[in-house]
């Protein structure tokens, strides 16, 4: 998908998807299928991710992965055999569904050799990024955001005030304990706060608020010098 916005350097050009970790939680499915891969009903979870990406403009998925996960860059191929024999045999629907991850966006492999967290994760995609991109996403596939706007708005957010937008969700304070929890100001738009701490996993009675991370960014291109 090509992006056809008016002023391309004003959005999400390059989104980075961290996928190298051994998917623990999901054991034993994931000791031989990518968490990514798992399905959503009959679409994996990095597809989703793909779809979001492409429809707020980007061309571009970066995606961090382990040596023995090529599996995830795989999803991504033509797979012109099996196109041909569903299309032969009149299976017009599931042909559209083999071909629909290949005409997303253009996938873009970052190995880490070792799952070193987020953070590090992260900060591989900078020898991926154009000289020009100020800013770029970050979208964590444990997480399906609906409706698939969320990043528009954010990236609205960026170009109105500059800097990181974090996406937030509200829980109820007895669950806060799952958790990265905000340390929050009031801004002058209700349902923009800014961020001045974060707490990972408090007790609810420490929680600073019961707003909490989700898994979409928009990181200025100023944290690679941290």
């Amino acid at each position: 998908m090509v992006n056809d916005r008016e002023d391309a350097s004003a959005w999400v050009r390059t989104v980075v998807v961290p996928a190298a970790g051994m998917g623990t939680r999901f054991l034993p499915a994931t000791k031989t299928v990518p968490k990514e891969l798992l399905p959503v009903v009959d679409t994996p979870g990095i597809e989703l991710i793909a779809e979001e990406a492409a429809a707020v403009g980007a061309d571009r998925l970066a995606i961090i992965t382990a040596p023995n996960k090529q599996e995830v860059m795989r999803h991504f191929e033509a797979f012109p055999d099996l196109v041909e024999t569903l299309e032969a045999r009149g299976k017009e629907t599931q042909s559209a569904k083999v071909k629909r991850a290949h005409s997303l966006l253009n996938p873009i492999a970052v190995e880490q050799d070792k799952p070193l967290g987020l953070g590090h994760a992260v900060g591989l995609a900078e020898s991926v990024l154009a000289e020009d991109e100020e800013f770029f996403g970050v979208m964590l596939p444990d997480d399906i955001v609906l409706p698939m706007t969320a990043m528009e708005q954010m990236v609205a957010v960026r170009n109105k005030l500059g800097g990181s937008v974090l996406l937030a969700v509200e829980v109820l304070r007895e669950q806060t304990f799952n958790y990265g929890v905000f340390d929050i100001q009031d801004t002058d738009d209700e349902s923009v706060k800014k961020v001045v701490g974060m707490v990972e996993k408090p007790d609810p009675a420490d929680a600073p608020s019961n707003l909490v991370a989700t898994g979409r960014y928009v990181l200025d291109r100023k944290i690679f010098d941290a």
